[in-house]
């Protein structure tokens, strides 16, 4: 009876030592150089390079800035050319000067005279009356021809309609002429009725030759 139970223990003991063989071992977790390797590492960002050099300035350009005195023919001081007149003049064209007073005045360099292309209109048939022109709105400090002298209009008017029956025209040699319109004609005009006085020393025609010189 005793060695019965003794190989029953036995074979238990048999069963349970073989049933601890067989689990399953565990895997271990990756090691830190496994998931680098796996992954990669980042590469640090590059250094920033230098800031480039600040090119030069460009030169100035002329301008208002820096006029150019005006002086004629009897070396007398009439006004001031922006740097588009000074080349004009240089050309020997016709350009335009600012006259002491502020009126813009353009003149031929080579006979003295006006030179604008601004005439009066008149409602009267003879060229007698106000001075009319249909000046661009917002124009200032203009000269205007008329028959017998100079308009100066100074500031901004406003145009309406008018009708005029004459103008005064170039004639070819300095002055002016009176021409008929061939009807009563309507325009938007302006009336520029103030006669232009002329600043201290100014001279017309203006005695050439004209000379301009960089004001300092």
């Amino acid at each position: 009876m005793k060695k019965s139970v003794g190989i029953v223990l036995t074979s238990l003991a048999t069963i349970i030592s073989a049933c601890g063989t067989n689990k399953p071992k565990s895997t271990p977790a990756p090691s830190r150089s496994e998931d680098q390797a796996q992954a990669g590492q980042k590469a640090p960002a590059g250094a920033r390079g230098e800031t480039g050099s600040k090119g030069d300035r460009g030169p100035m350009g002329p301008g208002n800035a820096f006029p150019y005195q005006v002086t004629d023919g009897n070396g007398a001081g009439i006004g001031d050319a922006t740097w588009d007149g000074f080349s004009k003049f240089n050309q020997g064209t016709v350009f335009s000067f600012e006259s002491l007073d502020g009126a813009i005045f353009t003149v031929n360099p080579t006979t003295g005279f006006y030179a604008g292309t601004a005439y009066c209109l008149y409602a009267a048939n003879d060229c007698t009356g106000t001075c009319l022109n249909p000046v661009s709105p917002g124009s200032s400090n203009i000269l205007v021809m008329g028959r017998t002298s100079l308009f100066w209009l100074r500031s901004p008017t406003t145009r309406t309609l008018q009708s005029y029956a004459s103008y005064s025209i170039d004639n070819g040699s300095g002055g002016t002429s009176c021409g008929v319109a061939g009807g009563p004609s309507q325009e938007w005009l302006v009336a520029v009725p103030d006669a232009w006085v002329k600043p201290q020393g100014f001279v017309y025609p203006i005695p050439v030759p004209l000379k301009l010189e960089k004001a300092l």
